[in-house]
């Protein structure tokens, strides 16, 4: 019912029809997801709605400022979005630069 009330998708429905529509889209995502049960990866899980968080193999920052954050969202009157950001153009020069490097040094290694 909070989804259905706080997610501008369903301002124009009925809350039947909206409550149908939430529970299809469900069994869509249902379809496509994977559980995160491997103990060796590193995962956030989330459950309805930041009552109750499983945390595994978290460190640095994610564990200093991302997961306080989560835990301290009231997620009962908005919706939150988390992305992670591309790749920018300074990382990409970054990466060639120390690509560069790396040949450079390799190369000087093997005129020795």
């Amino acid at each position: 019912r909070v989804k259905i009330s706080s997610c501008p998708d369903f301002d124009d429905m009925d809350p039947q029809e909206a409550l149908a529509d939430l529970q299809s889209r469900i069994t869509k995502y249902e379809s496509r997801y994977e559980p995160m049960d491997d103990p060796h990866q590193s995962f956030i899980k989330i459950f309805n709605l930041s009552s109750r968080l499983m945390v595994n193999h978290i460190y640095g920052r994610l564990a200093k400022v991302v997961l306080p954050a989560i835990m301290a969202w009231n997620t009962g009157s908005r919706p939150i979005f988390l992305c992670r950001a591309g790749e920018t153009e300074a990382m990409q020069n970054y990466m060639e630069e120390l690509q560069q490097q790396q040949q450079q040094q390799q190369g000087d290694g093997k005129s020795m």
